[in-house]
């Protein structure tokens, strides 16, 4: 799914001629807040000319005290205007799937398969190779949650374990 990142989440099934709101997303202090939108349709044409930001195309979004980033097509983008303009990441692994760290540092699985960490210096580290593409993706303390085609799977410093092998 492809979202139209204003200062809501939005998506359009019919050519961009309509959009669905999919989520609102509070930016304070380099922390995203988002929940679910009531169900309705916005015309393009009723968002105000002036306030928008240009279209972004995100496969996953993640907030630190550095700004909000986005996992696109294009690479890893940084926000540190809270959403305005973007910024691409240099050096950093194409992802579609990211989570933030309490450290500020991030984690992704890429589009080569393998799940990526950055460390406080900012380079990033090949972790594993993950199997399938990724549905879910989690950060508890030193723990990693993820699904993918072997089930929900843990990965932590003693070792990756899976917790409900898939079906």
């Amino acid at each position: 799914m492809r979202c139209t990142v204003y200062r809501r989440l939005h998506a359009s099934s019919n050519g961009f001629h309509r959009f669905e709101t999919l989520a609102w997303a509070g930016i304070t202090s380099g922390i995203v807040d988002a929940w679910p939108a009531a169900p309705k349709t916005t015309r393009v044409s009723r968002l105000p000319f002036g306030n928008r930001p240009a279209p972004l195309g995100a496969a996953d979004l993640a907030a630190t005290e550095s700004g909000v980033y986005a996992a696109a097509e294009e690479g890893l983008l940084l926000s540190t205007d809270g959403g305005n303009t973007f910024t691409p990441v240099d050096a950093a692994p194409v992802l579609y799937a990211l989570e933030a760290r309490t450290d500020g540092t991030l984690l992704g699985a890429g589009t080569d398969g393998v799940l990526w960490s950055q460390d406080e210096s900012g380079a990033w580290q090949q972790l594993e190779s993950l199997r399938g593409a990724v549905q879910a993706l989690s950060v508890i303390d030193e723990r990693i949650i993820l699904v993918d085609d072997r089930g929900i799977v843990e990965i932590s410093t003693n070792g990756t374990t899976v917790l409900s092998p898939a079906q």
